[in-house]
């Protein structure tokens, strides 16, 4: 085989040997790599289902891409509640295979807010209601009286 390759001057993206040569996951999961790795900085802050989208990568194909990504160490993700209570997901996408450990690391690195870990439970907001008990009065109980069983009467028209 003859190969002849050309060098882009711009435009491109240099995608990893541990990525194209990786078996664990199909096409889509690598295109969906290369696409987001070639993303500029300003395009990085939505969801990965939103970007899949933007390939037509739906449905389907996108959650099999998603599941090996995660199951595979190239995608790590962390549900946090943020302040006023909403609940949000904070996703790590890497082009290099992470362990827990270091994708947490990496994300303490790269997050603003280096004070708050990913996955960190913080509590709901408020404190929790106070219970409301008493303020009626027990039923009186019958359990310990036993009711004799129903007799049978006899009707008028039975022939004896």
């Amino acid at each position: 085989m003859l190969r002849h390759v050309i060098a882009p001057s711009s435009g491109w993206t240099k995608a990893p040997h541990t990525v194209v040569r990786d078996r664990r996951i199909d096409s889509n999961a690598k295109i969906l790599i290369l696409y987001v790795q070639g993303l500029p900085d300003s395009a990085t802050n939505r969801p990965l289902g939103e970007l899949a989208r933007k390939l037509d990568m739906k449905g389907r194909p996108y959650q099999q891409a998603k599941k090996q990504l995660v199951e595979h160490g190239y995608v790590h993700e962390w549900r946090t509640q943020r302040e006023g209570g909403k609940w949000a997901t904070d996703q790590l996408f890497t082009n290099t295979p992470l362990t827990g450990a270091e994708a947490r690391a990496v994300w303490a690195r790269l997050e603003p807010d280096a004070g708050r870990s990913p996955g960190a439970r913080c509590p709901a907001v408020g404190g929790p209601p106070a219970r409301a008990v008493g303020g009626y009065q027990p039923e009186e109980d019958h359990g310990d009286k036993t009711t004799p069983p129903p007799t049978r009467r006899s009707g008028a028209g039975a022939a004896g």
